[in-house]
C-alpha cells in the first residue's frame, strides 16, 4: 500500500513541470483575483482606437444613410487633417493615442477589482468623449441637417437604383434617356443631356438628348462627367444643378459615378447591336475593345 502510494506521488511530481511546460503564455497576465469582464475590456481598451474609429464610420453611414462600405473621408486623421494639421503631427498624435491606450489596457488587466478599472476608464472616457466633441461629433445643433441629409441620401439611393434598373434593361437609346431623366430628379438636377451611340439598319447613328438647359437660368451649376474616356471622350453625361449650389457633394459625386458605369455598359451594349432582315442581334467585341471597355469601366468605378 505504501509503495503505490509513493508511486502515485511521484508520478505527479514528475508529471508538474510538463504540464506548466506544455500551458501557453497569457498575451497580457491578468490579475488573479480580477473579474471576467475586467479580463474582457482590457483587449477592447488596448485597442480602442482602430475600434472607435471603426465604429464612429458606420454610425456616421447609418446616421447620414449612406451605404455601409462607401469611402468617405471623416475619419478620425482626415478631422485631424480639416483642422490645419500636418501629416506628421497627425501621426505623432494618433501613435500617443494609441500607447496611452495600450497602457490602460495592461493596467485593467492587472487591477484587483471593478472600482480600480473605473478608476481606470473614467478618465479614458472623459478624454474621449472631449476629444470627439472638439473633432465635431456629437453635436445637438448638427441633428437636423444630419436628418435632412440621411432623407435626401435615401431618396437619393432609392431613384439611382430604379435608373440603374432601366439602364440595365434598355434596348434602345430612347428607353436609356429615359432612365437617365429618372435619375436626375433624384440626384437634384434639373437638367440632364446625353450623346448616346445606337446601332440601326443604316449603322451606328449618334443622337443628342437634353432636356431643361434652355429654360434655365444664369445660376446653374453645370458638371460634365465621361462616361467612355478612353474609348470616346466625346461621350458626356451633364448635368445642372438650379438649387442654388456652388459645387457636388460626395454622396452626389458617388451616385453619378455609379450611373455613369452602367451607362457605358447599356451604351456600349446599345452600340453591338446589329440590325439584320429587320431583326436586332447582338454583335460580341473583339477582345482587344472589350478589355478597352472592362478597364473603362474600372477606371470610371475609382473616379
Amino acid at each position: 500500500m505504501r509503495l503505490a502510494q509513493s508511486g502515485s506521488s511521484r508520478s505527479n511530481t514528475c508529471s508538474a513541470p510538463a504540464a506548466l511546460a506544455r500551458r501557453p503564455p497569457a498575451a497580457i497576465p491578468a490579475h488573479r483575483h480580477s473579474s471576467g469582464a475586467v479580463d474582457l475590456l482590457a483587449p477592447v481598451v488596448a485597442l480602442g482606437l482602430p475600434i472607435s474609429d471603426t465604429l464612429l464610420a458606420m454610425l456616421r453611414r447609418v446616421a447620414h444613410g449612406r451605404p455601409m462600405f462607401q469611402a468617405d473621408r471623416e475619419h478620425i486623421h482626415h478631422l485631424l487633417l480639416a483642422k490645419g494639421w500636418s501629416t506628421r503631427r497627425a501621426c505623432l498624435a494618433l501613435y500617443a493615442v494609441a500607447v496611452v491606450l495600450g497602457l490602460a489596457g495592461v493596467s485593467l488587466a492587472r487591477v484587483a477589482s471593478g472600482w480600480d478599472a473605473v478608476l481606470v476608464l473614467l478618465p479614458l472616457i472623459s478624454a474621449g468623449a472631449l476629444f470627439l466633441h472638439w473633432l465635431g461629433y456629437a453635436r445637438l445643433e448638427r441633428l437636423p441637417a444630419v436628418a435632412e441629409e440621411r432623407r435626401r441620401n435615401l431618396q437619393m439611393r432609392a431613384g439611382l437604383k430604379l435608373a440603374l434598373d432601366g439602364l440595365r434593361r434598355a434596348e434602345t437609346g430612347r428607353q436609356a434617356w429615359e432612365a437617365l431623366c429618372g435619375a436626375a430628379p433624384a440626384l437634384g438636377a434639373s437638367c440632364v443631356a446625353v450623346k448616346l451611340g445606337e446601332r440601326t439598319q443604316r449603322g451606328l447613328r449618334h443622337t443628342e438628348y437634353t432636356q431643361g438647359f434652355d429654360a434655365a437660368g444664369s445660376d446653374l451649376l453645370r458638371a460634365r462627367f465621361p462616361y467612355l474616356p478612353e474609348r470616346s471622350p466625346e461621350a458626356m453625361l451633364e448635368l445642372g444643378f438650379a438649387d442654388g449650389r456652388s459645387h457636388l457633394d460626395r454622396d452626389t459625386e458617388i451616385a453619378v459615378e455609379q450611373l455613369c458605369a452602367q451607362l457605358a455598359r447599356t451604351a456600349e451594349r446599345l452600340e453591338r447591336r446589329q440590325v439584320v432582315g429587320g431583326a436586332e442581334r447582338a454583335v460580341p467585341l473583339p477582345v482587344h475593345l472589350l478589355a478597352e471597355v472592362e478597364e473603362a469601366a474600372s477606371l470610371q468605378r475609382q473616379g
